[in-house]
């Protein structure tokens, strides 16, 4: 039964042993029943029973002293966790299992254990630790030329991730030198695949055909290649594609598609039809995609049926069928919400999803754009701000949500607990189930358990939601996407006050600018890749010109953040001038999927004002507006921190903070625990440490740099949540521009009603200056929000400081 693949009939006989094992009192082969069964649940996506069974299995072994058993126990345990995304569980797991054996001296499965930790140390972030064991998988396969070959390989994958091409490329190209001398085709082919995907990376379209080329014909001869050869085929396909070289595409495609069909690997057959869907432009493009959709449609995946219905969207559009277009285009919006599991941003899927579409619109993991666009077109502007706030919402629920919640509340803990849970469920049920559909048609009826368990898992994970989203609704963030309705969000707007929401489509920057008695939408003509690109010029400048440089490339970087400021300008600032008058305040919302960007430092041109200068400039994470506190009279200062992983040095912020609040309690480095952090009371706290936040799961914050990666130096963004209020938060040492926005919302979450926070890292002097004027003021009597603003203004008028990099990196939340 499990050779011909008949899931359910292994379970009715593993069921059927485990519990004759158990009569016969057999603890081993009890054990051996019982961890089969295990990976029977986790193949059918029900993981709570999984993780029972191997929790059983290992006691079972650990009786009979059986390491090999236990190990293989721990193993199954850790990849159910992985596989609903509970990384630090498994994590840990994995580590102790490790430390374990090797401190017992059973040095016997060291290896796989560590090659299982790698993937898990990148999926949370923790590079380091990454780094560090494939060290020490490189020391122990020095005498081995296969293992070696596995090193490197793991070694390119680890740079592949970090964007620095060369180093991977130089490593795909040694494993598979050391491949092919040890006689391993499959790896061979694999370090072909991603030699070829490093090429593509960085331009090198020639060098990535001769790669892919060369891959392909060795799947010609080689046993288990067929779902390397299908990848390869549809990568190839896309480079085609994106060249608009149609043809060419086409003829992959088609290959692709047999091979699918032969396979029985429906998820590549589905996405092998709209990707020939993309290489027409006539009524025949319509018909591979309503065969690709329908066939993803009965797959049932959520990601993968907003793609399909993002295509059928795009199809309506060039058809001139407006009212078809947005009905697809609300159906992907609908699916988009129902994905929680992370995808690998190298994934064959993701490359396919990534390609242009006729309307030149990438799809960057969300349909919302392209419908906020067309309902703009077509007038709808009120259902176009509801999903332009509900996608913010949506990025920011997949952040909070990872963030495993705890607070000082034991029953709210517990609540929280069950739906991070419910909610690991979910994952792990989307991932099997685009598992289940590469399978052959044997497992067909693991498809639809796997279906089943999904709608089951998604019914729960709501219900809990709602649940707990009653009476605590501070957290509904993190708990739900709620739709948002504009006069709601109108009534909250202070008087003098606009909303200003923004959001980038595939033409235009659009801007929401909302009063309490008024609204508009203003746009300004600007590509999305032409926005992208002046961005992260312009932030890249910024961060550059923050560290110390000769005076000849300092006048270059100036020029050029000048250069793109006066760009930026006129993308962010101009559309929005007509409609708000100059000393009003401006509360910004800025788009989910770019980086902060300082819009309070723009100006037109070098000698023009900034955005700041003509208006108090507020961020926020949402639409929805909340009321603020005052500060009392004599607010007590708590500064708290440690270096981290980061350059930075935080010793010399915090202590510094000394000259300006004379009731200042400092904890730093070995005091800056966690522990000490939820003990801590004040009206003040200054948080400097180094933060990395994920754009969807596993943000964290690390509070030493410690000496051995099996320890526990990374602590749960979600922990934050424990600490108590503090009226002002000042948060600096943040060098992720991507989702940094949700720390202030955090702060806001439990309490803050003013949060300071760094959008890049500023130069030391600029974060004394700073420092000096902004408590001098706010301890002094002034609020925050009046205290931050005059601050920077002081140091634009300053010649030492007036360069918007040195003051721009402020920000008021």
């Amino acid at each position: 039964a499990l050779v011909r693949g008949d899931h359910h009939t292994s379970r009715k006989l593993l069921i059927e042993l485990l519990a004759l094992e158990t009569s016969l009192e057999r603890k081993t082969r009890r054990a051996e029943a019982a961890l089969l069964l295990a990976d029977n649940y986790i193949a059918g996506a029900e993981f709570d029973s999984a993780v029972i069974l191997c929790t059983q299995a290992q006691q079972l072994y650990r009786e009979s002293a059986d390491r090999n058993g236990l190990r293989a126990a721990v193993v199954a345990q850790a990849r159910a966790h992985h596989m609903c995304g509970d990384d630090g569980k498994a994590f840990a797991l994995l580590t102790e299992e490790l430390q374990l054996g090797e401190a017992l001296g059973f040095r016997e499965g060291s290896r796989e254990l560590r090659w299982m930790l790698v993937p898990i140390a990148r999926a949370m972030g923790h590079a380091e630790a990454e780094q560090r064991l494939l060290a020490e998988l490189s020391t122990d396969a020095l005498h081995d030329s296969l293992a070696l070959a596995k090193v490197h390989d793991g070694f390119g994958e680890m740079f592949l991730y970090r964007g620095e091409w060369d180093s991977a490329k130089s490593r795909f190209q040694a494993s598979l030198r050391l491949a092919e001398a040890s006689g391993d085709s499959l790896l061979a082919i694999k370090s072909l695949m991603r030699s070829a995907i490093v090429a593509d990376k960085m331009k090198s379209t020639t060098e990535a055909f001769r790669y892919f080329t060369s891959a392909l014909r060795r799947t010609d001869n080689t046993k288990g290649s067929e779902g390397l050869r299908e990848e390869m085929l549809l990568r190839v396909a896309n480079i085609y594609i994106r060249q608009g070289r149609f043809a060419g595409a086409r003829r992959f495609l088609n290959v692709s598609l047999r091979s699918a069909i032969q396979t029985q690997n429906k998820l590549i057959e589905g996405y092998s039809l709209l990707q020939l869907g993309r290489c027409y432009a006539s009524a025949e493009a319509g018909h591979y995609y309503n065969a690709g959709a329908a066939l993803i449609s009965h797959i049932g995946l959520p990601r993968a049926n907003a793609y399909a219905q993002l295509c059928l969207g795009e199809f309506a559009m060039v058809r001139g069928r407006f009212g078809e277009a947005a009905d697809h285009f609300r159906s992907a919006a609908a699916s988009e919400d129902s994905a929680l599991a992370l995808r690998d941003p190298y994934d064959v899927l993701d490359d396919c999803e990534r390609v242009m579409g006729p309307l030149r619109s990438p799809y960057d993991g969300s349909p919302y754009d392209a419908l906020t666009s067309l309902l703009i077109q077509l007038g709808s502007h009120d259902e176009a701000f509801a999903y332009a706030v509900k996608r913010a919402r949506l990025d920011a629920f997949r952040v909070l949500s990872s963030a495993n919640i705890r607070t000082q509340d034991a029953g709210l803990n517990a609540a929280m607990e069950t739906f991070a849970r419910a909610r690991r469920n979910y994952i792990g049920a989307e991932r099997q189930l685009a598992d289940a559909f590469t399978l052959r048609s044997e497992s067909r009826t693991l498809a639809a358990n796997v279906q089943r368990s999904l709608m089951r898992h998604s019914r729960r994970l709501h219900d809990i939601a709602d649940s707990i989203a009653a009476f605590n609704k501070r957290f509904r963030a993190a708990l739900m996407v709620e739709p948002a309705q504009r006069a709601q969000i109108q009534e909250r707007i202070p008087e003098n006050a606009h909303l200003i929401q923004y959001v980038p489509t595939a033409g235009a920057l659009y801007a929401f600018i909302l009063s309490r008695r008024t609204w508009s939408v203003q746009l300004a003509a600007v590509e999305h890749d032409n926005l992208s690109a002046t961005i992260t010029q312009h932030l890249e400048a910024l961060k550059r010109r923050s560290i110390d440089v000769a005076p000849a490339n300092a006048r270059q970087l100036e020029q050029r953040i000048t250069e793109t400021s006066s760009q930026l300008y006129s993308f962010f600032i101009r559309p929005i001038e007509s409609s708000v008058k100059e000393g009003d305040t401006l509360c910004i919302v800025l788009p989910t999927n770019f980086p902060l960007i300082p819009v309070h430092a723009l100006a037109p041109s070098s000698r023009g004002r900034s955005a700041l200068e003509r208006w108090p400039i507020r961020y926020f994470s949402d639409a929805e507006m909340s009321n603020r506190a005052s500060l009392p009279r004599h607010p007590a200062v708590v500064g708290f921190g440690n270096q981290g992983g980061t350059v930075v040095d935080v010793e010399y912020e915090l202590v510094d903070l000394r000259a300006f609040a004379s009731n200042l309690r400092l904890y730093i480095n070995n005091d800056a625990s966690l522990p000490t952090l939820r003990q801590m009371r004040g009206d003040v706290l200054h948080i400097a440490l180094d933060v990395r936040v994920e754009r969807e799961g596993n943000p964290f914050i690390v509070l030493t740099e410690g000496k051995d990666y099996a320890a526990q130096h990374y602590v749960g963004l979600g922990e934050l949540f424990s600490i108590s209020p503090f009226h002002t938060v000042v948060v600096s040492n943040v060098n992720n521009g991507s989702s940094s926005s949700c720390l202030p919302r955090i702060f806001n979450m439990i309490g803050a009603s003013d949060v300071v926070m760094n959008m890049y890292l500023p130069t030391r002097r600029a974060k004394k200056m700073f420092n000096e004027l902004f408590y001098t003021k706010l301890l002094a009597g002034s609020p925050a929000s009046r205290a931050y603003r005059e601050a920077l203004l002081e140091m634009a008028k300053t010649k030492e400081y007036s360069p918007a990099h040195v003051w721009g990196a402020f920000s008021l939340w």
